[in-house]
């Protein structure tokens, strides 16, 4: 296993810090400007999204994969929006719901982890991942609600190198934590979901092969595409395995 130090993780927390500040002041002017003609119910955030993840048959690898469409209103917003990020060599984060409420989400949950695992030049444990993932969520649940966001969950994907094998958590908006071998959130989500498992069970066993899994997380999010309007766009995938997190094609 590598060590933390190899991880370029002080880039990763000073990036975020400034860029934060610099939305601030850029957030600050838009929303005083905002204010003094519309109401605040008229915000609409750029929403939309499907996230479909699977574990390995034998734990070995996970994928998590994405679309990349966002809608503001009824319009097509955006068609190559990421919604899935590393957050060090070994884990990698997607989110579901309003689209600028995730990303900023993931910004700072990656910046915290970094910064905990460079302040104790180790990493954390999955289940550590987790509850700082959701504990970030409970603290931004206000914020969500007074711009009217949509609900927002995450899935995180972390190699476990105790027990040899990649795990999969879903994170609600409201916290809570759940480790999955598959699953499927967002707008598209239940259409994901509902052909992951019809796949799954037809052949009784998940996949052990990468490229079969990689092929069942792509039809997955076809399927999605195919019966939701808000899903579509560029597709981004991720491989997790004991080599670390990459994105595929």
């Amino acid at each position: 296993m590598n060590s933390f130090s190899e991880i370029d993780s002080g880039d990763i927390v000073k990036e975020y810090f400034k860029e934060r500040q610099e939305r601030i002041v850029i957030i600050r002017e838009e929303v005083n400007h905002f204010f003094g003609n519309r109401n605040i119910k008229e915000i609409r955030a750029d929403t939309g999204t499907v996230l479909v993840g699977i574990v390995g048959k034998e734990g070995n690898f996970a994928i998590l994969g994405a679309d990349g469409q966002s809608v503001l209103g009824g319009q097509r917003y955006g068609i190559e929006v990421r919604k899935i990020f590393p957050v060090d060599k070994f884990t990698a984060i997607g989110g579901t719901g309003t689209v600028s409420f995730i990303q900023d989400t993931i910004k700072l949950y990656r910046a915290d982890i970094n910064f905990l695992q460079m302040k104790d030049c180790n990493f954390l444990s999955p289940q550590g991942k987790a509850s700082r993932l959701a504990e970030i969520v409970k603290q931004t649940m206000f914020i969500r609600s007074y711009f009217f966001a949509l609900p927002i969950g995450f899935a995180l994907v972390v190699y476990d190198h105790q027990e040899k094998r990649a795990r999969l958590f879903g994170v609600g908006p409201f916290g809570n934590i759940d480790e999955k071998y598959c699953l499927g959130m967002g707008s598209g989500g239940m259409w994901a979901l509902s052909y992951l498992k019809s796949r799954i069970n037809s052949k009784n066993k998940r996949p052990s092969d990468k490229k079969d899994a990689l092929k069942l997380v792509r039809e997955a999010i076809n399927h999605a595409i195919e019966n939701d309007i808000f899903c579509g766009g560029k597709k981004t995938f991720y491989l997790l395995d004991s080599k670390g997190i990459r994105r595929i094609e």
